[in-house]
């Protein structure tokens, strides 16, 4: 490897190298220390290398990276319409009553977005480190369900969507709440990137150990295999969800703190002509 080769060509002109950074295929990252062993008499005898793995820290760095540069770039945008539609209220726009009342609707809206940022960022932190009080109880599925489907009924009439939904009578221990939120993440992101005229899913099984199978499935152009692994970072948006289509990235990363905390796990599926199945296992009732 020429890396190395340099590296011991720098060793044996310097008689150390320190903290050198190695980048490696397969986004792989290695810290290179190296000394120049010579004998009393100064004979040189050979050299030692020694590797640290500063994979896990580089992805950490970069996550911090990313994490801050979209939670500025979400904040500004609002913030800079609030700042923007109050400078012109104060220019006279007040003055106005139709003029103010859209203005004062828009600022209102783009407060309520960010407390929904703030809100889901909260609940993520206090979900990692377990801080999050969960009101765990044996809950019928079904009910639950259906109380999530009602309430996004509406935005499917209105893309055509209909939504469906295969009754069983399943019990699951989780936070009622928490539960609906995460249930309603996945119908919302079916119903937003599903084909219109289409169709939503949701379905549930055993699966023959302590877990119960939860999925809901779109019909839709289903996520770009390059991106099926990232969905459920924070504030990650495929080539699908940029452009005009709201929301934050939050969603999935909501839906996989949440199920992670209850013991279960969450698996992405997707094709160009399958669609995309998100599958939750939760522990049963």
């Amino acid at each position: 490897m020429a890396a190395i080769s340099e590296i011991l060509e720098r060793t044996n002109a310097a008689g150390r190298v320190v903290d050198h950074e190695l980048e490696l295929p397969g986004d792989r990252w290695l810290q290179v220390n190296a000394a120049a062993l010579s004998s009393v008499d100064r004979r040189r005898l050979g050299t030692i290398l020694v590797f640290h793995d500063l994979t896990r820290i580089k992805k950490l760095e970069r996550t911090r990276e990313d994490f801050v540069a979209n939670v500025s770039h979400e904040l500004r945008t609002p913030l800079s319409l609030i700042k923007g539609y109050t400078e012109t209220l104060l220019d006279g726009a007040k003055n106005e009553p139709e003029t103010a009342t859209r203005f004062l609707q828009t600022i209102e809206r783009n407060a309520g977005r960010l407390q929904l940022l703030i809100e889901d960022l909260l609940t993520i932190s206090q979900l990692e480190s377990g801080r999050v009080s969960l009101n765990l109880q044996p809950l019928a599925l079904g009910a639950v369900v259906e109380k999530v489907l009602a309430d996004y009924q509406e935005r499917a009439a209105r893309k055509g969507i209909t939504l469906r939904h295969e009754p069983g009578a399943f019990a699951v221990r989780a936070d009622e709440v928490r539960l609906q939120q995460v249930l309603g993440n996945l119908v919302d992101n079916a119903i937003k990137y599903g084909r219109s005229g289409g169709n939503v899913w949701w379905t549930a099984r055993a699966t023959g150990t302590d877990k119960l199978e939860i999925s809901v499935r779109d019909d839709g152009p289903g996520i770009p295999s390059d991106e099926v692994g990232r969905v459920c970072d924070r504030f990650f948006r495929g080539a699908a969800q940029r452009g005009d289509s709201p929301g934050f990235g939050l969603g999935l990363a909501l839906t996989h703190e949440f199920v992670a905390a209850l013991a279960g796990s969450i698996r992405i599926q997707s094709g160009p002509v399958t669609g995309t199945v998100v599958e939750l296992r939760l522990p049963h009732s």
